[in-house]
Order: structure tokens, then sequence, then C-alpha cells
């Protein structure tokens, strides 16, 4: 089923998260710039220095973003209230 199996893929992506890996937005960047000729076939532009900097100032993984259940969890549960 074409729906399970993008459910699996995003499991996947929230799964492999790594604190240790980009420790600032700007690394984050840097990464997917390194990519990006792969897939357009041609040569980037290089990052401006002024937005890498603003960047550095900002962690890659803010808090309760991390592991989110909502993207990890295999099954969910949702409460409701009794009046």
């Amino acid at each position: 089923d074409e729906v399970e199996e993008d459910v699996k893929l995003m499991k996947s992506l929230f799964r492999s998260q790594s604190k240790d890996k980009y420790k600032t937005k700007a690394d984050v960047l840097r990464s997917i710039w390194a990519e990006l000729p792969k897939y357009l076939g041609k040569p980037v532009p290089p990052v401006d220095e002024e937005l890498l900097a603003d960047m550095e100032q900002i962690p890659a993984v803010q808090e309760g973003e991390f592991r989110h259940n909502w993207g990890i969890a295999d099954k969910l549960y949702k409460s409701e209230a009794i009046d």
C-alpha cells in the first residue's frame, strides 16, 4: 500500500535524526548545499557568509523537536475529555 510505504519512509527519516551530527542550522545548510549540485546537475553559488554567521547562533535541534513521538511512534493514542 502506497500510504504504508510513505509512513515507513517518514518514520525512518525521523528515527535517523542525530544530535551529534549537526550542532547548528549553519551545519545543516552546509550539508544540504554540498549535496545540491548532485541533484541539480550544475554547480551552485556559495552560501552567503553573513547568513551562515547568523545561522551559527541557532541550534540545529530545538528543544522538544528531537525524535518527536509523532514521527517515530508505532502507535499514537488520543485522549478525550469526558464532561
